[in-house]
């Protein structure tokens, strides 16, 4: 069986705005999907860091390292934060 194929008759000025929304959809994605790789859970966190999860939670407190919102894991930190603060004290 063949596939019907239909084209649909759009302004120029529409369908540059329907390709702009789907470049800016397409970028939000890519920024979304660069932030989920950049997240690390408390324990991964002292673990890159090579300390306790108490330690950690005192760096929190003392705001040497930043603690983000609630995601689908629950609360996390930012690895490029964390190694930010790795080179610029002795943690």
């Amino acid at each position: 069986m063949e596939k019907e194929q239909f084209g649909v008759i759009v302004s120029e000025k529409r369908y540059l705005e329907m390709r702009e929304k789907s470049e800016a959809y397409e970028s939000r994605q890519e920024e979304k999907e660069s932030l989920e790789k950049e997240k690390l859970t408390k324990p991964d966190a002292a673990k890159l860091i090579g300390r306790s999860l108490p330690y950690l939670n005192k760096l929190i407190r003392d705001g040497i390292l930043k603690q983000y919102g609630f995601g689908k894991r629950g609360k996390f930190l930012l690895k490029t934060e964390v190694l930010e603060a790795i080179r610029n004290s002795n943690l």
